[in-house]
């Protein structure tokens, strides 16, 4: 008997499944599609269990004819070509009528329709690839499809998927690029029974921004609108005041298809090299409408991948076009129903009141504090977990700006020659010099250590964060007044999935209704201006895809960045408290290298030096 054998029906239908269907997104996002195609101006989504358990679509388009129903969920079945050449034309989205097989193949489906030319409407259901009936009901208008227990047939795929919350991130992300997509269309996303979110379907791009993701993404927008021979390149992006710091806030589009697209994110990065702080990242969204020929959709089975048949144009075009749109620096302003814009070339930042009154407060003190006799700067300034006393590894509470500044203010800094640090009583250290405001030189018997002050102070920092936390002892403060934090949808569903790790970091939070939460206390080792950053790139982080049963790693890169942005920097001038406590960890606690791999000493011993100088 030969090896290779023909595989069932079944087998077939199960493995193309996989190819289309991974994850309950994938199959939301086939449906949502399918929507759109059928001329909908309302669109309702349903998700329970992270759309593990079930997904609804309801759309008003214009329904499946009950001779069409029976078979549209066999395998290559499909209303959107008739010829293979057509797929280089196409204008909807799905094509390939593989999406209602695939689903039905792998789950419980339940169609209730009716087309706008039949009496009365029909209803289908299939289970595992099987129909179960077809019979006529009554129902007024559209298509309702339920997908109900992904993968109940499929045990290996199942036990491959993530946790309900984060397979619900995947499925409100796929709702919110198709509503901005599709401003023409009204979309409602219900989350376990509760409504999430709803667009008004307006046509208008910047109303659908606004139901998506607050007032101050809206109120910063900045206006793209750059024709070219074959195409249009439009959309917006914030204000870089307002940023990420990793590439989650990039959304992009092709003929209105979401997509992924290694050029388009090239050349944003490039174009916002020069107008954003170095490691951060904009929010833009961005569209590019250009002849079908001159793309492949078809390079991934989701669709979700786009090639352009001239890759540098392209990337010479989306530069232009942001280029353009910093020149001309088109504002959105209204916020009350009728949206226009006004040209303000020169306004960068858009703050509400209370970070104005914060970030005025900490500029002012930071004026006192450098209007000193020697503009000095100390580990007080970064409100480190609390300050170094350089005795026994003890920490004094946080001291506030304020309070750093009275310390200082009226503190002559001495010139450091020949300083004593008493480590080791049997051989004494001296700090004979200081380089460029970052290396602390230092003399060893007959070695000479030139120390790197950030790198000392950041592993420091690191260690004592990565102890605190494994023990859940970060110390935290109440806030006077909570923070309200106000989220995009996907956003809230990450924070209010994480709560115990936010916890463990110190940040105490609840739901304040709507797309806001609260933020009841803080950890010390932030300043309320900070606050709202440091939790904005913590959720960045949680938006990529992560796995949520060993979240170690993450929390490790969280703790890294946390130690990074609150050590003393290169550049910084420190007191000679400082510098005894920096050398005090690299010699003395024998601090070698910076959480991310970087050494913190150069040590060069007599004989080295001697013969550099040729004396030996």
């Amino acid at each position: 008997m030969g090896e290779i054998v023909k595989l069932s029906e079944s087998s077939k239908n199960k493995l193309a499944a996989g190819e289309v269907i991974e994850r309950p997104s994938s199959a939301l996002k086939e449906l949502v599609e399918n929507s759109i195609d059928a001329g909908s101006s309302l669109i309702n989504i349903d998700i329970y269990g992270g759309g593990i358990k079930k997904l609804s679509v309801y759309d008003n388009g214009k329904g499946f004819l009950k001779e069409d129903l029976d078979i549209a969920f066999e395998r290559h079945t499909t209303s959107k070509i008739k010829q293979f050449e057509d797929i280089f034309q196409l204008k909807t989205f799905g094509f390939r009528g593989e999406a209602l097989a695939s689903i039905a193949a792998v789950s419980k489906v339940t169609v209730t329709t009716k087309h706008f030319s039949e009496e009365i409407g029909s209803q289908i259901r299939i289970e595992g690839g099987k129909k179960v009936y077809l019979k006529e009901v009554p129902f007024e208008k559209g298509t309702l499809i339920n997908v109900e227990d992904l993968f109940f047939n499929t045990p290996a795929r199942l036990k491959f998927l993530k946790s309900p919350s984060s397979e619900l991130k995947q499925c409100v992300d796929i709702i919110e690029r198709c509503a901005l997509a599709n401003p023409n269309i009204s979309f409602k996303l219900n989350i376990d029974g509760k409504q999430s979110f709803f667009t008004p379907g307006d046509n208008n791009l910047t109303s659908a921004i606004l139901s998506l993701y607050g007032t101050e993404i809206y109120k910063n927008l900045v206006e793209i609108n750059f024709e070219f021979e074959k195409g249009r390149i439009y959309g917006y992006f914030v204000q870089p005041a307002i940023n990420r710091s990793n590439r989650t806030g990039y959304f992009f589009y092709v003929n209105r298809r979401p997509v992924k697209n290694r050029i388009i994110s090239l050349a944003i990065d490039e174009a916002f090299k020069n107008n954003i702080m170095a490691n951060r990242f904009p929010i833009i969204f961005l569209f590019i409408d250009i002849n079908p020929e001159d793309i492949d959709i078809n390079v991934h089975p989701q669709k979700s991948e786009v090639k352009f048949v001239d890759e540098r144009l392209i990337f010479k075009l989306i530069m232009l076009a942001i280029n353009d749109a910093f020149e001309n620096r088109i504002k959105i302003t209204n916020i009350q129903g009728i949206t226009h814009a006004n040209t303000d070339k020169k306004e960068l930042i858009n703050l509400n009141s209370d970070e104005f009154d914060n970030i005025q407060l900490h500029q002012n003190i930071n004026n006192k504090l450098n209007s000193s006799n020697n503009s000095q700067k100390t580990l007080f300034d970064n409100n480190y977990l609390g300050v170094m006393t350089g005795i026994n590894n003890e920490y004094t509470p946080i001291k506030t700006h304020q309070q750093a500044f009275n310390i200082n203010s009226n503190k002559q800094e001495e010139i450091i020659v020949n300083q004593v640090v008493n480590i080791d009583q049997n051989d004494q250290i001296k700090i004979v010099g200081y380089l460029f405001n970052t290396y602390i030189a230092v003399q060893k018997s007959d070695l000479l250590y030139l120390i790197d002050q950030h790198a000392v102070h950041e592993r420091e920092i690191y260690n004592n964060l990565k102890k605190m936390f494994n023990e859940g002892s970060i110390l935290r403060q109440q806030l006077l007044s909570p923070i309200i934090l106000n989220l995009t949808n996907k956003e809230k569903i990450i924070v209010l999935g994480n709560l115990d790790l936010f916890n463990k970091l110190g940040f105490e939070i609840e739901d304040f209704g709507s797309n806001t939460i609260a933020i009841r206390t803080q950890p010390l080792i932030t300043t309320k201006i900070k606050i709202k950053v440091k939790i904005e790139d913590i959720i960045s982080e949680l938006l990529l895809e992560k796995d949520n049963n060993d979240l170690s790693r993450f929390i490790d890169d969280i703790l890294k960045k946390l130690s990074c942005s609150l050590a003393i920097k290169g550049g910084d001038y420190i007191s000679d408290f400082d510098k005894n406590y920096i050398v005090k960890l690299a010699l003395e606690e024998n601090i070698l290298f910076c959480p991310h791999g970087r050494p913190t000493t150069l040590e060069l011993s007599r004989t080295q030096i001697e013969k550099y100088f040729k004396r030996r």
